[in-house]
């Protein structure tokens, strides 16, 4: 009685399907070979772009360390450089925007802006009146004090 050898799982190959299925072991040596053929180099590559890294690295820490003040001054004054930029822009926006809605305005022969003013100025008055009756009210030394 012969008993059968188990294959390893390296020899199965597994289907969608379901099951597995052998694998000759000329097929998966070459694949081995494939990868450390291909994976070898690219590993190696790596390997030395980060000792370069760390050279340099190692090479320019002391020309960090003393430009350092330097390099957070320029840093902080890029920054401002752009935010200021950044409002230039908004300032611009705004303006352009303004300046349309003045040409179309213009171009219609319309007034957008006066009926506006007209109802700001009463509603303002309204309320100087509403709030100068309610100082007249409220104030208990009215008598003692002439306003």
């Amino acid at each position: 009685m012969t008993e059968e050898r188990r294959p390893w799982m390296a020899d199965l190959t597994h289907h969608p399907g379901g099951g597995a299925q052998r694998v000759p072991g000329w097929s998966l040596f070459c694949a081995s070979l494939a990868a450390v053929a291909v994976g070898g180099p690219l590993l190696a590559m790596s390997g030395l772009g980060l000792l370069a890294t760390l050279a340099l690295l190692l090479i320019s820490s002391p020309l960090l360390l003393i430009a350092g003040p330097l390099l957070i001054g320029a840093a902080l004054f890029l920054v401002g450089c752009m935010a200021a930029f950044d409002g230039a822009m908004v300032a611009e926006l705004a303006g352009l925007y303004t300046f349309t809605w003045m040409f179309r305005s213009a171009s219609r022969g319309r007034d957008y802006g006066g009926h506006v003013m007209d109802e700001v100025k009463e509603r303002g008055k309204d309320w100087g009146n509403n709030l100068q009756q309610k100082v007249h009210e409220n104030n208990p030394l009215e008598d003692e004090v002439n306003i």
